[in-house]
């Protein structure tokens, strides 16, 4: 073999352009290549020129076990049936150690992949830990009963019984900053009530009926009907993330940051709510601009509503798509940055886009995985649906947790005549994960995390053994 050929300078940059047969082949060739195709400096050159656009991903390679780049370059390489390799036989890495917090709740809890929250109803605050600082338990005074809690970016978001968003920052520099905005009624007479929620990427989604109370003359009639209306309330915190985020951020300039906010009247009850960010080009100005997409359904009317904002929170547009679900209920359903909608039912999932216009452009897949199950959070993929599911426990076994179970159900489309076995569709899984409370485990993109109130340790479990290998 030439010695010039053999050289590092010279194998570097074909190695970094090669596919996957090629490199795992070279491995073979000689001690050299070897020596160059482990090392974990050309695996991060490899990740970064070959899988740019990663986010969620790139931030796990900082916070997740086993997840160096030679790891997770095997992992966007892999085929269907070695992404969900550790699904049976679940190896468990452990991510950090909480046995020294004794007072962590069960009942309003938020777990990420690299931090944790959850609400103490008797000192009315949020206790925040970072698992990088396992024994730095932070606490943010809330003063009011907390139905929920998640994290975005860099906010704790609360949201309580009055329906006020509750917001404090996860940066150190900024603990003692801390923001309100309230959901008031329309009416004078009218009250609120949460019918669901989602807070994902920068917004915080609300659903909403308003009674409306009768009033004056009005109370003197009798059986007065009472009048209702529907609303969906969406708060854009994209300026306020990124303020906070920057390095010379001030600490009261912060309380002028505007956020943004829309009240979306509807004739329908919005059982269901999902939001999601959408980037798109400017051809005119050459830049890239973003897009809101507010999904809202019922459970069983056949129709999902699709409202188009742009980033100033102005309506561009309202689209209406029928799904087909006959006898059955609508569990879930989402919208993608991709422009993938997902309508899960008990039987069936319908997959369409937002571009399509007709019924026949759906596709549908048996999904009878359900049974007494409820969904609870999914992870959607070209060609993998990882659902996360649970039950709830019987009156008659009130002490038990019920049972938290995963499935993974293979949604790419068909293949005729595959013959080669990475390509071929997979069964649907559907296994028991843990006896936890729900709340207590998180999907990510590579796998599931979770914590253990026994052993108070907070673990992760890959789906693929991609990441069982340091």
């Amino acid at each position: 073999m030439s010695g010039t050929l053999n050289t590092p300078e010279i194998l570097n940059p074909l190695f970094l352009n090669s596919d996957k047969s090629t490199l795992y082949n070279s491995l073979t060739v000689c001690k050299q290549w070897n020596d160059i195709l482990n090392k974990e400096y050309f695996w991060k050159q490899y990740y970064k020129q070959n899988f740019p656009g990663n986010k969620s991903l790139n931030k796990l390679s900082k916070q997740m076990p086993n997840h160096s780049f030679k790891n997770m370059c095997k992992y966007k390489m892999a085929n269907k049936h070695q992404l969900i390799s550790n699904v049976q036989d679940k190896e468990t890495f452990q991510i950090t150690d909480l046995s020294k917090n004794d007072n962590i709740s069960d009942e309003v809890v938020c777990i990420k992949q690299d931090c944790m929250v959850w609400f103490d109803k008797e000192s009315l605050t949020f206790n925040y830990i970072e698992f990088n600082e396992p024994d730095n338990v932070r606490q943010f005074y809330v003063g009011s009963v907390v139905i929920m809690v998640d994290i975005i970016d860099n906010l704790i978001i609360g949201i309580n019984v009055d329906h006020i968003i509750i917001l404090f920052s996860r940066n150190k520099q900024h603990e003692k900053w801390h923001l309100r905005l309230v959901n008031e009624p329309e009416h004078e007479n009218g009250e609120y009530f949460i019918i669901n929620s989602c807070v994902l990427d920068n917004l915080v989604t609300l659903s909403f009926i308003e009674l409306i109370h009768p009033q004056g003359e009005e109370e003197e009639e009798e059986e007065q009907e009472q009048q209702s209306e529907f609303k969906i309330v969406v708060w854009d915190l994209n300026l306020l993330i990124k303020a906070l985020n920057a390095k010379d951020s001030n600490e009261n300039k912060l309380y002028d940051i505007k956020i943004g906010n829309v009240i979306i009247p509807i004739s329908f009850t919005p059982t269901i709510v999902h939001n999601c960010v959408v980037q798109k080009r400017n051809e005119n100005t050459n830049t890239t601009e973003n897009y809101y997409y507010i999904l809202s359904s019922t459970a069983d009317d056949g129709i999902i509503t699709i409202f188009i904002f742009d980033d100033d929170l102005r309506i561009k547009e309202t689209r209406n798509f029928m799904y087909s679900m006959e006898e059955d209920v609508l569990l879930w359903a989402s919208v993608h940055a991709d422009g993938t909608i997902l309508a899960i039912g008990r039987k069936e999932i319908e997959i369409f886009n937002i571009n399509d216009t007709e019924l026949d452009q759906h596709r549908k897949i048996p999904a009878n995985v359900f049974d007494s199950f409820n969904l609870y959070d999914i992870i959607f993929t070209p060609e993998l649906l990882y659902i996360m599911m649970f039950s709830q426990p019987q009156e008659e076994e009130i002490e038990e947790n019920g049972e938290v179970r995963l499935a993974i159900l293979d949604i790419s489309e068909d293949q005729e005549n595959c013959e080669v076995n990475e390509n071929k569709k997979i069964s649907t899984i559907c296994t028991k994960w843990s006896d936890k409370e729900v709340c207590f485990n998180k999907l990510v993109d590579t796998g599931i995390v979770t914590y253990n109130p026994e052993t108070k340790h907070v673990m992760f479990t890959p789906f693929s053994k991609c990441f069982c290998k340091i």
